[in-house]
């Protein structure tokens, strides 16, 4: 009994490494709770109990994500409550496990890579680059492997080339009434080249023709969007840029 014990003390570092880096999703997690529970209510043998025990408090930081991703999270604290377990951390549904972005007020650095008329590279001083996604603007897609390039695309990614040089230095500011970063973890947010005489990157792309005023849809306007749009459909009717040549431009 003792030597079992002390293999489950010495296994334990294992099996949470092992279960950090098991993609767990909502529905698995209820199967393995489901399990673990009638384990430890049909198991007599105290050494299995022990395990199954053991499994169960390895295990309580992502059911208790699972749990709340499938709105039961009070289920799973009555659970806890009688096998004797503490109670798992309070996890809601909105509040994700773990971010990789941090917030974001403003942040400074110089390009290093343009990638496409909206989007480019910023290097910070302590060498870390992050991705920028021009917010309120939409270019038309470069080339991508044999996807061709849209009407206006590599005339927007040159543009913007000549804006902003590399190394220029630039301050990229999200907006509070939008999110801060996309699906792709680039940061949403306007671009401030005033090294160069563009307070507004995004305003200078959609005013010279290469980019049109966008939000996704359903998600809220920024507050400069409508600027974006005034200065998008005076280039339209001036044929600027790539509408010279475009019927349409971004999505």
């Amino acid at each position: 009994m003792k030597t079992m014990i002390n293999w489950l003390e010495d296994a334990m570092p294992w099996l949470q490494g092992v279960i950090a880096h098991v993609q767990w999703t909502g529905p698995t997690l209820l199967v393995v709770a489901i399990i673990a529970v009638w384990l430890m209510w049909k198991i007599t043998h105290k050494v299995a109990k022990l395990f199954v025990r053991a499994i169960l408090l390895i295990l309580a930081p992502v059911l208790a994500a699972g749990a709340a991703s499938l709105g039961l999270g009070s289920l799973l604290n009555d659970i806890e409550t009688q096998l004797g377990l503490p109670p798992s951390p309070s996890v809601t549904a909105s509040q994700p496990v773990s971010s990789a972005s941090p917030p974001v007020t403003s942040l400074t650095g110089k390009v290093s890579y343009i990638d496409d008329g909206d989007t480019l590279i910023v290097k910070q001083a302590n060498g870390q680059e992050v991705t920028v996604r021009l917010l309120g603007i939409d270019a038309d897609e470069v080339a991508h492997g044999s996807t061709p390039a849209a009407c206006g695309g590599d005339a927007g990614a040159n543009n913007l080339r000549h804006l902003l040089p590399l190394g220029t230095t630039v301050t990229a500011t999200p907006d509070p009434v939008s999110d801060t970063w996309d699906q792709y973890g680039r940061l949403l947010a306007y671009l401030d080249a005033t090294a160069v005489g563009l307070p507004d990157v995004a305003l200078a792309q959609v005013a010279q023709g290469y980019a049109e005023a966008w939000v996704p849809s359903g998600e809220p306007r920024p507050a400069r969007f409508n600027a974006y749009k005034q200065a998008q459909q005076v280039a339209q009717q001036a044929k600027l840029g790539a509408w010279a040549s475009c019927q349409t431009i971004g999505r």
